[in-house]
């Protein structure tokens, strides 16, 4: 067998193995980067609901007082 053809057995054995290291590593990154992408969203939406949370009770407590003076204008009279 001569050199260039032992060259491309070698070639032909590690080319498959270099790929799925490649493969494996590409995967792993992307599993990493969307369990942050993942959590990101997650902390963003709990934000979102907590900024509605405080809205709504912003609303609830105008509404209330407006119909605290309502009513206190009917029941003086």
């Amino acid at each position: 067998m001569s050199d260039s053809g032992i060259l491309d057995l070698i070639a032909i054995i590690i080319s498959p193995i270099i790929s799925f290291i490649v493969l494996f590593l590409t995967l792993k990154h992307d599993k990493k980067q969307f369990k942050i992408q993942t959590e990101n969203q997650r902390n963003e939406h709990h934000e979102t609901i907590d900024i509605m949370v405080k809205q709504h009770e912003q609303e609830l407590d105008k509404q209330t007082e407006i119909n605290r003076i309502a009513f206190s204008v009917y029941h003086l009279h």
